[in-house]
């Protein structure tokens, strides 16, 4: 059984991802959830504390399903790279058609919340630190520039996911990186 504390916070995400942050207020939270006011402050000092919560959670989901595909393609031999970005695609087909949480947290945070700015920054520097990471341990990549071309690539994809249907980003994404990892063997990677 979920504790009531999960069940606020997986509400929140859900309504902070399709409404915003600031247009979705405590009430409307605790409203949705079924729960009072009161109930929601039992476990969270603010709303900012529930924010940062949320995207806590959202940052846990997305790192266990990316590193889950990595590591299965690391036991089958296979691409870990390819498998990182595969399964962002997958994310994106799972309910990515309403863009990026973090990138709507920093939009509505910058300037007034540093905290819950750099939680979602974090998450954003981690996927790039992550994607170079992988470069570097497959033969044959320059890490830094086809790394940060792979993780720009797995952005605009998020973008877009908003925009075009998720399926197709997803199929775009996979096939971009192919085309990037395709001409950069061997260290023979150019950044023009």
């Amino acid at each position: 059984m979920r504790s009531k504390r999960d069940h606020l916070v997986e509400i929140a995400e859900g309504l902070f991802y399709r409404e915003g942050f600031h247009a979705t207020g405590v009430d409307r939270v605790t409203a949705e959830a079924g729960v009072a006011r009161m109930t929601l402050y039992n476990h969270f000092a603010s709303k900012e504390e529930l924010v940062l919560a949320v995207l806590e959670r959202r940052d846990r989901a997305y790192w266990a399903a990316l590193t889950a595909a990595v590591e299965e393609a690391r036991s089958q031999g296979q691409s870990r790279v390819r498998a990182a970005v595969d399964a962002h695609g997958l994310w994106l087909q799972q309910g990515g058609d309403r863009g990026c949480l973090f990138m709507k947290a920093v939009g509505e945070y910058a300037g007034h919340s540093a905290e819950i700015t750099n939680v979602a920054t974090s998450h954003k520097r981690r996927l790039l630190d992550y994607i170079r990471a992988l470069v570097r341990e497959e033969d044959g990549y320059r890490a830094d520039t086809c790394g940060e071309q792979l993780a720009m690539l797995m952005e605009g994809a998020t973008a877009m996911a908003q925009v075009l249907p998720p399926d197709q980003v997803a199929m775009q994404l996979s096939a971009g990186a192919a085309r990037l990892l395709e001409a950069a063997p061997n260290g023979e990677w150019s950044s023009s």
